[in-house]
């Protein structure tokens, strides 16, 4: 299989943490099995500072906490998306159906495997490649992938763990149910952080679910928006057990609409001590989340991971992105992967993929097989 390398050389005025190899090298190898120990430890210690002092003082806590140790390093050295997996199509959220090149496969599971139906109707857990995953069955994307595969986008998530190292900070607008989101907690591991912002009330219980069943206490899982200025904004509540695209529900231009009633956060108000990604999966308002991030995005220049599916307002997004002082790249994986973990072999996403947009800070030395977009006008071709 064919990969390409990406390599990131990191500004070394700027703080970041000891990568993955130089960790497992290290003499406090041994001790790292008991981490996940003394971490659940460090955050029932600081429950009380949470309630008492705020949520900031809390978090600065428990990552203090964590990060204790060595936290220099100027390069890192990864595999990324092999072209094979790249599918651009012309048109927004579909993608080249032709790919062939499988990702690593696990033993297949069988419709036959210990699946637990809970009452009501719309969740069911059964174990996917990530560890055991609740979703909704009658999801058109997220949940009937991992029903079917086991797995949701797993070119992104292959993706996505190449992007950040044991130790980092990364925080996810629109988590969804998750799916990625356990992907990003295991690859920052314990001594990492993710925090996941998911406004929809089900998606955010089934994402609170996930991060227990994997066993993430790594994973800060919030019930609101992340968006440019502090607020509240309408959320409309999908039936959950009627089929739908629950991933796909815009929020952009609710402002007055029916709906429960959510909080609308900036990531800047986090106050993050470092942060290493940002990634936005929020239907056409990844701008309003940037927007609320410049402090963070200003202080840190963290990786992005964007969303940018709809071609009418890609070039907007794109100058936005290119005014704080990045370089952009096109990635967009098929959701169907051939060696998926269930071992499946039907495409039922026939041409179908994401239109993401990563990002990279000018100054750092990046080189990647994938796209890179040159102009504000820029569309994936096939």
């Amino acid at each position: 299989m064919a990969v390409s390398t990406a390599i990131i050389t990191i500004n070394p005025a700027r703080e970041t943490m000891t990568g993955a190899a130089s960790r497992n090298s290290s003499p406090t190898c041994a001790r790292r099995r008991s981490a996940v120990d003394r971490r659940g430890a460090v955050m029932i210690g600081h429950a009380g500072l949470w309630f008492k002092n705020g949520q900031n003082a809390a978090r600065l806590a428990i990552l203090n906490g964590l990060t204790n140790r060595s936290r220099i390093v100027h390069k890192t050295t990864g595999t990324v998306a092999p072209d094979a997996w790249r599918g651009l199509a012309p048109n927004p959220g579909r993608a080249d159906s032709q790919a062939t090149t499988a990702l690593p496969r696990k033993t297949p599971q069988t419709m036959t495997d210990d699946a637990l139906d809970l009452p009501g109707g719309f969740a069911r857990i059964r174990p996917c490649r990530h560890g055991r995953m609740m979703y909704n069955p009658n999801d058109a994307y997220v949940g009937r992938s991992l029903d079917v595969y086991g797995e949701y986008s797993e070119a992104e998530a292959s993706f996505l763990r190449f992007l950040v190292r044991p130790g980092d900070i990364v925080v996810e607008a629109g988590a969804n149910i998750g799916s990625l989101t356990v992907v990003l907690a295991k690859a920052v591991g314990p001594d990492g952080w993710v925090v996941a912002y998911e406004p929809q009330r089900i998606p955010f219980q089934m994402l609170c679910s996930n991060a227990l069943l994997g066993g993430f206490a790594n994973i800060e899982a919030r019930p609101t928006a992340a968006g440019a200025a502090p607020g509240s904004i309408a959320v409309p509540q999908l039936d959950p057990t009627r089929p739908n695209n629950f991933g796909g529900l815009s929020l952009q231009g609710n402002e007055g609409a029916q709906g429960l009633t959510v909080a609308v956060e900036t990531i800047d108000s986090l106050a993050l001590p470092r942060c290493r990604l940002i990634k936005a999966d929020v239907e056409g308002m990844e701008a309003d989340v940037l927007d609320g991030a410049r402090a963070t995005i200003a202080r840190h220049r963290p990786m992005l991971y964007l969303e940018n599916d709809r071609r009418d307002r890609a070039p907007l997004l794109i100058r936005h992105v290119r005014a704080l002082g990045y370089r952009l790249w096109w990635h967009t994986p098929v959701y169907f992967n051939p060696g998926n973990f269930r071992g499946a072999t039907e495409n039922i996403f026939p041409g179908e993929g994401a239109f993401n947009m990563f990002c990279a800070p000018q100054e750092l030395a990046i080189t990647i097989s994938v796209p890179e977009i040159l102009s504000d006008d820029s569309w994936p071709t096939p």
